[in-house]
């Protein structure tokens, strides 16, 4: 009988005492220590030691999330699922600019706008409040490339005049610049924001920004408008639980590319009135270390790119066990979303198997 076996046969013959292992000693202890998972939420897959495992939204610090995988590893199909569950008890919002999500949407009683047809008011978070005029120019500064010549529009608007109105006294080479995207307003049926906040109603604004001349730079443009009104329209009593989500698909290409400070205030006033922000993204190169710290959790899908695995060692110092789990992925004549790795900002990585209902497919 070799020593580990005499000493579990001496605690096992005498339950009664109480044993403490030095360090040296541990791995002879009875008791292994699990790392914590949360028994509540949207179910999400089983790690690896097939405990359950959930996306619960109370767990972490802030409501904002980060979801991040490569181009096929299937974030769409993860997202729809998470947002199918979130439904239920919270307001889901998605930013699309594919249209990928408009059958979910409708499958979960919601309403989808096409931005061709119907779009917001965008201005109105700058009527309620002048201040708020800044904002609008930062993102014009940003998303435009403008310079001084920001100031002109910001003369304009505060005369209270429309984006045409204001279009149309602009110096010519400023007109050009702007033009498609402050037209883009014009001659659409409204969506009043406020009323669907109020309800709480499931929608998502779809921008098939492929089918438009300005693609990805009036996706940036729409989306940045569309939050600092989402902001206004949310603000008021500080709220300490979630009561919606948005999910920003594509978000390394459209709404992380504002970067600076005026990104950072949309995730940190956003967190104090309940809204959870889910940014989609293909790699982590947008997430600096200020923003990284507005955000509560992300989930990783394997594979990972290197370029996201070295960010992800650096910020959490993952095992080599962690490392190799999510750079594998398996052989398969489809692509599904297999293995993650879920992270809540603070505590250990956990290793999940995710499962995907199949009725989440058909959406």
């Amino acid at each position: 009988m070799g020593f580990r076996d005499k000493v579990l046969k001496k605690i096992l013959a005498e339950p009664d005492k109480i044993v403490a292992f030095s360090l040296d000693f541990s791995p002879l202890s009875p008791l292994v220590s699990l790392k914590f998972v949360s028994s509540r939420g949207v179910l999400i897959g089983y790690d690896e030691h097939d405990r359950e495992v959930y996306f619960n939204p109370l767990e972490p610090r802030n409501p904002h999330f980060i979801i991040v995988g490569g181009s096929g590893t299937g974030k769409s199909l993860f997202c729809k699922q998470l947002a199918y569950y979130l439904s239920d008890e919270y307001q889901v919002v998605f930013l699309d600019p594919h249209g990928d999500y408009n059958k979910l949407v409708q499958a979960i009683g919601g309403i989808v706008f096409d931005c061709r047809k119907n779009v917001f008011e965008p201005l109105a978070f700058v009527r309620e409040s002048p201040e708020k005029l800044d904002e609008f120019v930062d993102v014009l500064k940003i998303v435009f490339g403008l310079e001084d010549e920001a100031y002109l529009v910001k003369e304009k608007l505060k005369k209270r005049m429309s984006l045409s109105q204001c279009l149309s006294e602009l110096p010519p080479i400023l007109r050009s610049k702007l033009e498609s995207a402050f037209n883009f307003f014009d001659n659409k049926e409204k969506i009043d924001l406020g009323e669907l906040i109020d309800e709480g109603a499931h929608f998502s604004l779809s921008f098939r920004m492929e089918r438009s001349p300005l693609g990805e730079k009036l996706a940036r443009f729409v989306s940045a408008l569309f939050i600092l009104n989402l902001t206004h329209f949310v603000w008021g009593e500080e709220k300490h639980k979630p009561e919606r989500f948005v999910f920003m698909d594509e978000a390394h290409r459209i709404v992380l590319k504002l970067g600076g400070d005026l990104l950072k205030s949309m995730f940190f006033e956003l967190r104090k009135t309940g809204t959870g922000l889910i940014a989609i993204s293909q790699n982590l190169q947008h997430f600096d270390l200020e923003l990284l710290d507005q955000v509560g959790g992300l989930l990783v899908l394997s594979p990972v790119s290197e370029y996201t695995l070295v960010k992800l060692d650096a910020l959490f110092e993952l095992s080599a066990e962690n490392r190799l789990f999510i750079k594998r992925r398996s052989p398969r004549d489809k692509w599904f979303p297999e293995r993650a790795l879920y992270i809540i900002v603070g505590s250990t990585p956990v290793k999940v198997f995710l499962k995907i209902d199949e009725k989440i497919l058909r959406y």
